[in-house]
């Protein structure tokens, strides 16, 4: 090569079953598509006649803050690093940012020290022309619920330049978790009334979760909820409006189920009542709706209106008071019969 340049290049190595070689070795059922490893190899040439220029590259962003993250899923973005002066650098993350590419049955060795283990960047190396950028594609997956923070050092022309950047990563990990009181009490309601009450509905994550609220067929028509489905973002509460509507002058006691899951970005409120079925991989509370059905009691003070004497034409008004003697709402009306 010529003096004063850097080189970098990325080498695919491509692994495959030996008895992948020949298609008549195979079936449709048993072929499999070979695996690719991918290796950085850069370099550079210098001469100590050339003079020496410091580089002058930098991020766009210095600081990556990732949206919260379910525990197990994978949250991405982007940087750009940019290289303004006129010669060309090599870049270098350490490797254990590189993703994973090959899936392995051995567990993975925790890593020690500062660095969490929770993100990954791609490419980890590479060359930057003169004027030209980079854009680092970041990934933060986290393996349990916390918050997790790093610094990410990228060494600028190999490490014997002594120049380096610093990135640092930001992310939370957590899993989909609502909020509800266990009871929601209905006052002694007269057959054929309403009552009405609300709870509040809580997303105690920072992830956005879709719930869904079951009622049994046998109560669906004396008690309701509303909204029946829906989705909270992370730390919204909402009010649940409950209804009750006895049918018959009894003690009602049942349990509302509400499933829930995390909502991941891009898909709608997929829950449906078949899920409360699979407790393995839908998480779900239960409130209990307690009410009391009782018969309506009336009584009109006074009971009985005098009129007295009065001239044809004349007009005399005499207010009756109607008063409730049950606990609950009772719903009447008036027929004046002649």
């Amino acid at each position: 090569g010529r003096d004063g340049h850097s080189y970098f290049n990325h080498l695919e190595c491509f692994a495959y079953l030996k008895a992948m070689r020949n298609f008549r070795l195979v079936t449709d059922d048993t072929i499999s598509p070979p695996w690719c490893l991918t290796v950085g190899a850069g370099g550079a040439t210098s001469s100590s006649s050339l003079e020496q220029f410091m580089p002058k590259v930098e991020f766009t962003s210095k600081r990556v803050t990732f949206p919260p993250c379910e525990v197990g899923r994978a949250a991405f973005s982007t940087v750009c690093l940019t290289n303004a002066g006129d010669t060309a650098i090599r870049f270098n993350f350490p490797e254990h940012y590189r993703p994973l590419e090959l899936p392995s049955s051995k567990p993975q060795a925790p890593i020690q020290g500062p660095v969490s283990g929770q993100f990954s960047l791609f490419p980890v190396a590479g060359l930057i022309p003169p004027g030209g950028f980079q854009l680092l594609a970041l990934q933060f997956c986290p393996t349990a619920a916390g918050s997790f923070s790093e610094l990410a050092v990228c060494s600028i022309n190999g490490l014997e330049s002594g120049r380096s950047l610093e990135l640092g990563m930001t992310g939370t990990g957590d899993v989909a978790r609502l909020a509800c009181k266990a009871s929601v009490y209905f006052k002694p309601t007269c057959v054929g009334a309403a009552s009405a009450r609300q709870l509040a509905l809580t997303n105690a994550s920072k992830i956005p979760v879709h719930f869904l609220f079951s009622i049994s067929d046998k109560v669906k028509d004396v008690i309701s909820v509303r909204p029946l489905r829906g989705t909270l973002a992370g730390g919204e509460s909402i009010p649940v409006e409950w209804s009750f509507v006895p049918h018959h002058e009894k003690h009602y006691l049942t349990k509302v189920k509400c499933v829930y899951a995390s909502a991941v970005s891009g898909t709608t409120n997929f829950l449906t009542p078949a899920c409360l079925d699979q407790p393995e991989e839908f998480e779900r509370l239960t409130v209990t709706a307690i009410g009391d059905g009782t018969a309506g009691a009336v009584a009109l003070e006074p009971s009985r209106l005098d009129f007295g004497t009065n001239l044809p034409g004349g007009v005399v008004e005499k207010t009756v008071d109607i008063v409730n003697l049950s606990n609950g709402n009772l719903h009447y009306q008036l027929v004046v019969k002649a």
